[in-house]
């Protein structure tokens, strides 16, 4: 069933930006977001810093599990006359700074926050017997 969720994600975020479905727009992606407080700059983009993150929008609404940050609050808009519609700032992370920037409709983060951590390609188990 995850797989299954898994591949409608990644099929609606790429054919959603052409159809622009009524009912969500699944990741955009975005090249900046302006900051919530100027600390140390205006805006948030690739390569900033995880601790000017904190400082330029706050708190994350949610941290998921591969580590990367959600905030709540934002609006998509496709265009000057378009009112808007709810979303979410997704920030992810690669060496402690920004890698990618984008903005999420619910159903997205929904799946997003259902998602186990995947292993990062340096992890291994170690396990021991014992006898006696």
């Amino acid at each position: 069933m995850k797989k299954l969720l898994l591949v409608l994600l990644v099929s609606a975020s790429i054919s959603g930006l052409r159809a622009a479905p009524a009912a969500g727009f699944g990741e955009v992606s975005i090249s900046r977001i302006a900051a919530k407080v100027n600390a140390n700059g205006d805006e948030v983009t690739a390569g900033t810093s995880r601790v000017h993150v904190r400082l330029r929008l706050g708190a994350p609404s949610w941290v998921l599990a591969d580590g990367s940050w959600v905030y709540s609050n934002y609006v998509m808009r496709t265009s000057a006359r378009d009112t808007g519609r709810p979303a979410s700032l997704l920030v992810r992370f690669g060496s402690d700074r920004v890698a990618r920037l984008a903005l999420i409709d619910e159903s997205t983060l929904v799946v997003l926050r259902e998602m186990p951590r995947a292993p990062t390609p340096n992890q291994f188990v170690a396990v021991t017997s014992t006898s006696r």
